[in-house]
């Protein structure tokens, strides 16, 4: 990979990690201040596996790059 590749695939997974965390962080504070119904327990359980998935994913791609994995 050229260097340019390797700096916008590091962006990228960044980026959708951030998102992820960002998604998360928004969803515990709307549980923890508000009344949590079904939904929004279900929105939680939702994000936290799709943020586990992504960090996954992306440290695996990166292990098949062989690529530091420290982001």
């Amino acid at each position: 990979m050229t260097q340019k590749e390797t700096l916008l695939l590091m962006s990228y997974i960044y980026n959708i990690r951030c998102r992820a965390e960002s998604e998360l962080k928004e969803l515990r504070k709307n549980i923890r201040y508000g009344c949590p119904d079904v939904v929004d327990c279900s929105e939680l359980a939702s994000a936290i596996v799709r943020a586990e998935t992504i960090h996954e994913i992306t440290e695996n791609i990166l292990v098949l790059l062989n690529m530091d994995s420290d982001i």
